[in-house]
């Protein structure tokens, strides 16, 4: 008998997400690492509650023990939901520089040249 084709899963996200090892995020003054990102939003360890939903992060690169301070993103974002092992952040906005850090930290996962942004 033929295998029946189903309908894909309604995917409620717009963007797609990425694994997020190797980036970190200041957040309320505190280095937390990146659980997954995409243009639209983060997932992030929660080592302390900011005192707003309302946050600027920083985002940077880790390579090796280091952090690229020069390559550096800033952005703001709205929590979304917090638990005791994570923090949930919805970007405000997605500039290139964003985009840009989201597509070179995967495209270097994948071990793909990242040849549209520049």
């Amino acid at each position: 008998m033929p295998r029946r084709a189903t309908a894909p899963i309604a995917e409620r996200r717009r963007a797609t997400r990425f694994d997020g090892r190797g980036l970190i995020a200041n957040l309320a003054g505190t280095l937390v690492d990146l659980h997954d990102i995409s243009v639209g939003g983060a997932r992030m360890d929660r080592k302390s509650s900011p005192a707003d939903d309302n946050v600027t992060l920083v985002l940077y690169r880790r390579e090796g023990s280091r952090i690229n301070v020069n390559g550096s993103v800033r952005v703001t974002a709205t929590i979304v939901h917090q638990d005791e092992g994570a923090v949930r952040v919805r970007f405000d906005s997605a500039s290139f520089a964003l985009s840009k850090l989201i597509v070179e930290h995967a495209a270097k996962q994948l071990g793909a040249t990242p040849f549209a942004v520049k």
